[in-house]
């Protein structure tokens, strides 16, 4: 999904429309040695196997905001480096180029 409310509302109409008359069936992503459950990314604070990205704002990553989920701690994961998703994105809310980034 790239681009902002409008722009994803018309690639799921476009799927849907694309996909009447299949039948279900599961996805296997083509990379699911990136997914880790939280028993992997404890083991990863001492083991540094992976590199952990969070990107929420650096004030929450600081653990100097307030976090607005219940039951979650203030702060980061050891190790973790911040790339706060919004700086990602360009201005019509799609993701900027590898260029743009860099």
């Amino acid at each position: 999904l790239d681009g902002d409310v409008a722009a994803v509302d018309a690639s799921a109409r476009a799927c849907r429309d694309a996909m009447k008359g299949e039948k279900g069936r599961d996805f296997r992503g083509e990379r699911e040695f990136l997914v880790k459950s939280m028993d992997d990314v404890i083991k990863n604070i001492d083991a540094s196997t992976f590199q952990v990205v969070d990107a929420r704002g650096q004030a929450r990553f600081r653990g100097e905001a307030a976090e607005p989920r219940a039951g979650v701690r203030s702060g980061h994961i050891p190790g973790s480096r911040n790339v706060f998703f919004g700086d990602l994105l360009s201005s019509n809310k799609t993701f900027k180029t590898k260029d743009e980034i860099r």
